[in-house]
C-alpha cells in the first residue's frame, strides 16, 4: 500500500488549527504532461502511445456507467458501413450506440469514418478525393475519422451511455499526414470553463503518423481538435499552404461525472459551504449514510436534501473526490483538503499533513487548481 503523509491526530484539532491560519495567495500553475511522437509507421509511434495508455490506466469495457479509474478508446473500426463513408457518422455514436462517453460535433456539415476495402467504397477517404488513399495511413486498420466541411471538431465527455456531463484526466489522438508545423493542434478545456492549453501535434513525413497525448492535473471537460489547416476536398499541398490531415485512434481517461462541491444544491449565495457541503463530503468518505450523513449539514437554501439523493450524487462523483490523485478518495486526506479549501485555506495551510506524497497532486498550486474545477 502507498504510504500516506502525516494526518492530523483528530479531525477536530486539525480544523481548529487550520481555522487560525490565513490563506496564502499564489499564481495557479496547472500541470500538463505531454506524450508526443511522429514516425513513418505504426511501430515507430507505438511505444509512446503505449506509455500514454499506461499513464491513464487499464482499458475499460465499452459499457454504460463510469469505472473508478482507467481509460476508454475509439479506433473507429467497429463502426458499421451504414455509418461510414460515404455516409455520415452520428456525433453521439460513441455514447449511444457504443457507450464510451464521447459526443463529437463540428462547425462543418457532418462527421465521417472512412470505408473498409470490402464495402466497395474507396478506402481512407478516397471517396472524397482519389489521392487521399495514398496520402493517409492508418494506425489501427482499417478506418480513419474526419470532419466534413471543416477541419475542426469538438469532443464533449459524458458518463458513458448517459446525458450526464463528465470529465477526463487526459486525452490523446493519432493523426496521419501532419506535415506543416502548427497546422494540427489539440486544445483542452477544463471543468471550470477555462482553457487548459493548446498544443501542436508533431509533424511527420508525407503519409506518416503523429501522436499527441495530454494529461492534466485538472479535469478536462472538452477537447477541440484542429486537424490540418483546411477541410478535406482539395489536394494535399503543404508547400502551397494546404496541409490536410485526418485522425485515427482516440485514447482518453475514464469519463467520470463532472459534479461540483455544491453537494446540497444550494442557491448561488450559499454554494460551496464548508459546514454543509464540506461536512457532507467528509462524512460520506467516512462511510456514513442516511440521516447520519445529512443531520445538521444541509444548507438553508438547499434543494438536494434527501440522504439517499445526496449519497447518489456523491457516488456519481466519488472518483473526482480523489483530490491528491492517489487513486483513492479518503476522508482524512481528500475530505480534509476539500473542507480546508471551502474554509478558505490556501497554500501550506491547505495541504499540510493532508495529502499522499505518492499521489499525482502534491503541491498547493496543483491541489488548489484541481479544487477550483469542482467549484466553478
Amino acid at each position: 500500500m502507498r504510504r500516506r503523509s502525516g494526518v492530523h491526530r483528530s479531525l477536530g484539532a486539525g480544523l481548529a488549527a487550520g481555522a487560525l491560519l490565513l490563506a496564502s495567495s499564489f499564481e495557479l500553475q496547472a500541470q500538463v504532461v505531454t506524450f508526443s511522437v511522429s514516425g513513418s509507421t505504426p511501430a515507430s509511434i507505438q511505444p509512446t502511445v503505449d506509455s500514454f495508455r499506461t499513464a491513464l490506466g487499464a482499458l475499460n469495457p465499452n459499457v454504460a456507467g463510469s469505472a473508478a479509474s482507467g481509460r476508454r478508446e475509439i479506433n473507429w473500426d467497429g463502426v458499421p458501413d451504414a455509418f461510414s463513408a460515404p455516409n455520415a457518422l452520428p456525433g453521439n455514436f460513441f455514447n449511444v450506440n457504443s457507450a464510451r462517453g464521447v459526443e463529437i460535433s463540428t462547425p462543418g456539415s457532418s462527421l465521417q469514418t472512412s470505408a473498409t476495402a470490402s464495402s466497395g467504397t474507396p478506402v481512407r477517404f478516397g471517396n472524397i478525393n482519389a489521392t487521399y488513399s495514398t496520402h493517409f495511413q492508418t494506425f489501427s486498420a482499417q478506418r480513419l475519422f474526419t470532419a466534413i466541411g471543416s477541419n475542426i471538431i469538438d469532443i464533449n465527455f459524458f458518463v458513458p451511455g448517459s446525458t450526464t456531463p463528465a470529465t477526463v484526466s487526459g486525452f490523446g489522438a493519432v493523426f496521419t499526414d501532419v506535415e506543416s508545423a502548427g497546422s494540427t493542434r489539440i486544445t483542452l478545456f477544463l471543468a471550470n470553463g477555462t482553457i487548459g492549453g493548446s498544443f501542436d501535434v508533431p509533424t511527420s513525413t508525407s503519409a506518416g503518423l503523429s501522436f499527441l497525448g495530454l494529461t492534466h492535473t485538472s479535469r478536462i471537460s472538452r477537447v477541440r481538435i484542429q486537424s490540418g489547416n483546411a477541410a478535406l476536398g482539395g489536394s494535399d499541398n503543404p508547400g502551397g499552404g494546404a496541409d490536410l490531415a485526418v485522425m485515427d485512434d482516440f485514447i482518453y481517461g475514464e469519463p467520470q461525472a463532472k459534479g461540483t462541491l455544491d453537494v446540497d444544491a444550494s442557491v448561488t449565495a450559499s454554494k460551496y459551504d464548508a459546514l454543509t457541503d464540506g461536512l457532507l463530503v467528509i462524512r460520506y468518505l467516512f462511510g456514513l449514510t442516511g440521516t447520519t450523513l445529512t443531520s445538521g449539514a444541509i444548507g438553508g437554501t438547499a434543494t438536494r436534501t434527501d440522504p439517499a439523493a445526496i449519497k447518489t450524487y456523491l457516488d456519481g462523483m466519488r472518483a473526482v473526490l480523489d483530490v491528491d490523485g492517489n487513486g483513492n478518495a479518503d476522508a482524512l486526506t481528500d475530505g480534509l483538503l476539500i473542507l480546508r479549501y471551502l474554509f478558505g485555506l490556501r497554500g501550506a495551510a491547505l495541504i499540510n499533513g493532508a495529502f499522499d506524497p505518492l499521489g499525482a497532486r502534491t503541491t498547493a498550486p496543483d491541489i488548489q487548481t484541481y479544487l477550483q474545477t469542482l467549484t466553478p
